[in-house]
């Protein structure tokens, strides 16, 4: 609770909550806005992007949160180690095939339409490379209940 607290403080910047939304509330939405917070992560940033675009949902991508009829809101704490690994199980690895893999302490990501939270999606102790593909994943999930989309 408190490093929700702290994100809360932390990342003025996006929609506080102005009560409840519903899913239906996501029928017939195009434009979202990503925002990583001010000291977030690019990488986690394309993460989604790339997500959302893979999945063709004729989902717009929009430059600003003024423009969003969605807001996807995703950030992480620091990382909490690192190790370095193929991410698969190892056979015949050699120093140059191996790459960080971050784990983050957690990972929070928020669904907003307007000023309304729609849902919030939290992770501890994950792959920090992976956390927000698995955001966007939980977002399109929604997104495609709530609009008949199989």
């Amino acid at each position: 609770m408190k490093v929700l607290l702290a994100l809360l403080l932390l990342f003025p910047g996006f929609p506080q909550d102005a009560g409840q939304a519903q899913p239906s509330e996501l029928i017939g939405l195009h434009r979202i806005f990503v925002d990583i917070g001010a000291s977030g992560n690019a990488h986690n940033r394309e993460s989604i992007i790339n997500a959302i675009k893979k999945a063709k949902l004729n989902l717009e991508i929009v430059s600003s949160q003024d423009e969003a009829e969605i807001v996807l809101f995703f950030s992480t704490t620091k990382p909490l180690r690192r190790e370095y690994g193929t991410g698969r199980p190892i056979d015949n690895v050699t120093p140059e095939r191996l790459h960080p893999i971050e784990y983050a302490e957690d990972a929070v990501g928020y669904v907003y339409v307007g000023q309304h939270r729609l849902s919030m999606w939290v992770a501890h102790n994950e792959d920090a490379g992976t956390t927000a593909h698995k955001f966007a994943t939980y977002f399109l999930k929604q997104y495609k209940k709530a609009n008949h989309i199989r």
